[in-house]
């Protein structure tokens, strides 16, 4: 089952349902905090990740036999003897098989632990923010509502989770491809039937949905920033709001007073338009990289029928010249409009980037002091350190392992292992990037307590 499409679909739900539980909330209908956005995409998720995991072993694991290299290799066989393929069975050797890598098959196993381990990470520490809500004001069950603070941090705490699935998915990908097999739909898992006639055509296809994957990581990373961004500056606000008190007194017999407050109010406006403007704007272009990339890839896959001169992923019979005579691959789905796109979206998304991390990093570095209960370091870079680790292990393995004969495909496999793995790390780390503790969240331990560290930075109605 091919669920980047499933998730990002998810998300835009979750938008929806996020607006209207907190409409019903304004309006004084009182919606169990469980059953609000982030419930919701945890029980989407998990029921992902069960299907995942029945995947995983019926269309992978069974007829491999836990990827075991003598059986893998005579499934590989069988296959491209019932398709006429036995002509790339030493590709499929130099470049899909793991003899050598008995190591990189023993871990990219583990990625299922690190899944289910990042999913319960993900749901205590959601947990612990669902009872600052839930005993705000001196133990009188709050609203989600009033809590924004804690529920713009609750679609942040969900991106290791989002991350990981989708990794744990490209994983799947790759060992398809070691297996030379794809599961043709609303089959029951027959290992007897599979997509595609050949190995090249079944591997580009497993390629172009592992990177779908992936995009829709980006989607919900770009989320995440978005609300990043957002928090930084409510916290900032609430703080500026104060001094602009403290000048609005003082200049209130002034002749130009008022105008001077009121450019000063516009001057904070335009800050926050201006730092959510970078982070936006790489939003925009991983949106646009994801959607682009799941519309080639579910069009071909799911409806090949749709305007196959443009969608069809066939390989094409070349005649001696190098030229498609039949069977012809669609306008989307040549090398050329490949790499357009690719080095398209690769320019856009690296300008973008800096302007999202450089725009918050500007805020971040010239307010120091004035955002130092909201810590926007550790927040910033546990949002953001995804982004940084798929970049950074990208270039280590081009550098590292490419050069040293390992091929695309056990690259990609070491590539999306290590990322379940470290969603884990990330979730953990969040724990204490967000604590639900924070004093910044404005919320009373005790009604009428008189400890002033424990007043509320940003007060409920604040945005």
């Amino acid at each position: 089952m091919y669920q980047a499409p499933i998730v990002a679909a998810l998300i835009g739900v979750s938008s929806i349902w996020r607006s209207l539980g907190l409409a019903l909330e304004r309006k004084g209908i009182r919606v169990p905090l469980f059953l609000h956005h982030y419930g919701f995409m945890y029980g989407m998720l998990s029921i992902l990740f069960y299907m995942s995991l029945s995947s995983m072993y019926y269309d992978v694991m069974v007829p491999s036999e836990w990827l075991d290299n003598e059986a893998v290799e005579r499934n590989v066989r069988r296959i491209m003897a019932e398709n006429g393929d036995n002509d790339s069975l030493e590709l499929w050797r130099n470049e899909s098989t793991m003899v050598d890598f008995p190591g990189l098959k023993t871990f990219s196993l583990t990625c299922p632990l690190w899944v289910l381990l990042t999913l319960l990470v993900c749901v205590y520490h959601t947990h612990l923010h669902i009872n600052k809500i839930r005993y705000k004001s001196g133990g009188t069950v709050g609203m989600l509502c009033d809590a924004p603070q804690h529920d713009q941090t609750l679609t942040v705490l969900i991106l290791p989770l989002v991350y990981a699935l989708m990794s744990f998915k490209s994983t799947q990908r790759i060992w398809q491809i070691m297996i030379n097999h794809i599961p043709v739909p609303h089959t029951s898992h027959d290992t007897s039937t599979v997509m595609f006639n050949s190995y090249e055509e079944r591997k580009d296809f497993l390629l172009e949905m592992y990177e779908a994957n992936f995009m829709v990581g980006d989607i919900y990373e770009t989320i995440a920033l978005v609300t990043f961004g957002n928090l930084v500056m409510g916290v900032l606000k609430k703080k500026i709001d104060k001094m602009k008190e403290i000048f609005a007194l003082k200049t209130k017999d002034m002749e130009d007073g008022e105008e001077m407050t009121a450019y000063i109010e516009r001057l904070v406006d335009a800050m926050k338009t201006l730092t959510v403007a970078g982070v936006k704007l790489f939003a925009l272009s991983c949106l646009l990289q994801g959607t682009y990339n799941l519309i080639i890839s579910t069009l071909a896959y799911e409806f090949p029928d749709f305007h196959p001169e443009y969608f069809s992923n066939k390989l094409g019979v070349m005649n001696d010249e190098g030229v498609c005579v039949s069977d012809c691959p669609g306008l989307f789905q040549t090398e050329d409009m490949k790499n357009m796109t690719h080095y398209f979206f690769l320019g856009a998304g690296f300008i973008a980037s800096f302007a999202a991390i450089g725009n918050i990093m500007i805020i971040e570095e010239d307010f120091e002091e004035l955002l130092a209960e909201f810590s926007p370091s550790l927040k910033f870079w546990g949002t953001k350190i995804l982004v940084s680790l798929a970049f950074l292990q990208s270039i280590l393995i081009s550098a590292l392992l490419t050069p040293n004969g390992w091929s695309e495909i056990q690259s990609n496999l070491l590539y999306s292992s290590a990322l379940c793995f470290e969603c884990f790390l990330i979730a953990s780390f969040h724990i204490k990037g967000w604590d639900a503790e924070e004093i910044w969240y404005g919320d009373y331990e005790i009604e009428g307590s008189k400890d002033e560290k424990r007043q509320p930075l940003l007060p409920a109605e604040s945005k």
